[in-house]
């Protein structure tokens, strides 16, 4: 796990050192353990790998056919229009074989590389038997011969998460590639002749190539539909991000770039046919499979514990990994958690559950208290840590846990993220389900998942029945209807701003031909799971840790995607096969709970309380009274709705409040 930067020039302009050095800077949180720089010339293939101030001695005395043989901050003055930057989180092999750049032995491919590969002992050993040759214990070093071996199809081998870029000076190509999901952030800025890449946007900008000029559209999305990173576009104009399955290739001959998808869910496959054991049975293998990949690890690994049904079965599985010999350790795992004790016995707590997993399999556990105080003091860390506004306090959550996690040595740790968007685990999939079981005229089980719906969960029938009938719309009706909604529910935005900004095709523009239950599963792996990945990502590294997702294996996704929606949802009840599959793991407490909160925050309440005056500041500030954006007679009067304890509007100045913050931080 690390950071990557990096510059490809067509102009004919030489690069200068110093601004790769000032993009690998800015992300050292990344990887305070090592640094490293390649500078190259693409027309005849010279290269030289270069050290910084926090090069490793041992890599500038290792016999590595990547050691560097220079000093970054006095470059030699040959022409160079490529330049590679590396900041290491050292996870697989400690040692200075670890360090990047890297490169094959004949040097004549090099790679950066951010992420892992959790299944590269195997391929490692199906490259040795073809006769390829290794430094180092690394998972980087098998995806450069991997790539040597089989091109830019090597990556469907890949089980795992990355983000990678590889300059190969025989084919004067090079090849960027970001994971099926997107898990490993990678963004870029292209303007025709100079390609600037970086994982993070702050990397970009400190470049020098990019002025940092707000995306207005992105903006209007953020602030009146609460959509982020559901398109390739950023919050700053001209920076866009690879999507998730998706790979970029530059023609250094030609002076080309061209970008395409190489991976997708597949779709409209016919359901495996399978009695509910063999169901049970193949879930199980899969999961448990993809949770002792993701423990490979010679540092320490912990795990996310919100005391949710994934956090739980993640915690429970290494637990019986670890009591049956298959982690290779037989030592406890730490687990780290919120919990907030001045709201115990509401939505906001879930310590019960989290005290019952505890309970369960006897793990140290560790906690954080999140207060609407700790949250005013880290604010503008955060805020400049994520790059880009964020959608809720929750984020703040989150990024307790991994600080307290970093505070007791924990480098790797695994979370719960991809279990709602792959067995339908948020509220909304009911109404799809129920759209999916009309369509199909299965009047029996559409009564009784209406009943359950009703009951369990105690939707008010209009509800059901406006949820489901606007699922069986087609699609462009839906998007036409959400927007219509979202309009009304936001009178504070400035018309203007949003007759300009208003767009169908970047709202939600995901269109798959299957049915509305498996298509809004599809739907939120590429429109409402990216965001999260993103806070994910950027939190976890802001405190130089690896966060590795379990559910998002696509071995398991997959296999979600080909199995019947009543192995997700059934009788009201939601992910069905990942209950099933751990009842005897889980405690039954968690195993049987109906409700979903995640990492909640009481923010209505907060700003109430230590974020009144933050935020009042905030909108009579002569900076927000000049955004155009709002219709601000508005906004102060939801504001004191919400401040009186009329309305909660908590949802909408959050927004507000946070793009006021980036807005300050990255433009004015």
């Amino acid at each position: 796990m690390c950071g990557i930067a990096g510059i490809v020039s067509f102009s004919g302009k030489k690069l200068d050192s110093a601004m790769v050095l000032r993009m690998a800077n800015v992300i050292e949180h990344r990887g305070p353990d090592d640094e490293g720089y390649l500078l190259g010339n693409s027309e005849n293939g010279f290269f030289k790998s270069v050290r910084g101030p926090n090069t490793s001695n041992k890599v500038i005395h290792s016999q590595l056919p990547y050691s560097p043989t220079g000093d970054i901050e006095h470059p030699s003055s040959d022409y160079y229009n490529i330049a590679l930057a590396h900041r290491r989180l050292a996870i697989i092999d400690l040692t200075e074989a670890g360090h990047q750049p890297m490169c094959n032995p004949e040097k004549t491919i090099w790679i950066v590389h951010n992420g892992e590969v959790y299944n590269f002992l195997e391929i490692r050993s199906e490259l040795q038997q073809l006769g390829h040759i290794f430094y180092s214990d690394t998972d980087t070093e098998v995806i450069l011969h991997a790539y040597q071996e089989w091109g830019s199809k090597c990556i469907q081998k890949f089980i795992g998460m990355w983000a990678f870029v590889i300059w190969d000076t025989t084919t004067k190509r090079v090849f960027c590639s970001r994971d099926r999901f997107g898990i490993k952030p990678l963004f870029y800025f292209w303007n025709g002749n100079t390609f600037v890449f970086g994982s993070e946007i702050n990397a970009i900008l400190a470049s020098g190539y990019v002025t940092a000029t707000p995306n207005e559209s992105i903006i209007h999305d953020y602030l009146v539909y609460s959509r982020i990173d559901h398109s390739e576009g950023t919050f700053f104009d001209g920076i866009n991000q690879l999507p998730g399955g998706c790979a970029i290739e530059l023609d250094l001959e030609s002076e080309t770039i061209s970008q395409y998808r190489y991976y997708d869910i597949p779709l409209g496959t016919t359901d495996l046919d399978l009695t509910p054991s063999e169901y049970t049975s193949q879930f199980f293998d899969i999961f448990e499979d993809s949770v002792r990949l993701r423990l490979i690890s010679d540092v320490p690994v912990g795990a996310c514990l919100s005391g949710g049904l994934d956090s739980s079965s993640i915690v429970c599985m290494v637990n019986h990994l670890i009591k049956h010999g298959k982690k290779g350790t037989a030592t406890l795992q730490k687990v780290f958690s919120a919990r907030f004790k001045d709201f115990a016995e509401t939505k906001y707590d879930e310590s019960t559950y989290i005290d019952a997993v505890v309970s369960h399999t006897g793990v140290n556990a560790y906690s954080v208290q999140p207060t609407d105080q700790s949250l005013v003091d880290s604010l503008g860390e955060i805020v400049s840590h994520q790059g880009q506004p964020f959608g809720s306090s929750s984020v703040f959550a989150q990024w307790e846990v991994f600080r307290k996690a970093r505070e007791e040595g924990v480098t790797v740790m695994l979370d719960g993220q991809g279990g709602d968007e792959s067995l339908g685990g948020y509220q909304g999939f009911h109404h799809n389900h129920l759209a999916s079981l009309a369509r199909k005229m299965m009047v029996k089980r559409f009564v009784r998942e209406s009943v359950n719906l009703h009951t369990i969960h105690g939707n008010p029938w209009i509800e059901i029945v406006s949820g489901t009938s606007l699922s069986l719309l087609p699609s462009s009706l839906q998007k036409h209807i959400k927007m219509a909604v979202r309009q009304k529910q936001s009178p504070w935005i400035s018309q203007d701003f949003s007759k300009t900004y208003r767009n169908l095709d970047r709202y939600d523009s995901t269109v798959v031909r299957t049915d509305p239950f498996h298509q809004s599963l599809y739907r939120s792996f590429f429109t409402g799971l990216p965001p999260l990945l993103r806070f994910e990502d950027h939190n976890s590294m802001a405190h130089s840790i690896e966060s590795r997702l379990p559910f998002l294996d696509h071995r398991l996704v997959e296999w979600l995607f080909s199995t019947p929606s009543d192995t997700k949802i059934s009788h009201g009840t939601t992910k069905v096969i990942l209950r099933d599959s751990m009842k005897d793991l889980l405690p039954n407490i968690v195993n049987h709970r109906q409700d979903k909160i995640g990492f909640n925050t009481p923010e209505d309440t907060w700003f109430r309380g230590k974020l009144k005056g933050l935020v009042e500041n905030l909108v009579i500030s002569e900076s927000f009274s000049s955004r155009h954006f709002f219709n601000h007679d508005m906004v102060k009067e939801y504001l004191n709705e919400h401040m009186t304890g009329k309305q909660d509007h908590s949802f909408a100045i959050w927004r507000w409040m946070d793009l006021e913050l980036w807005l300050r931080k990255f433009i004015d």
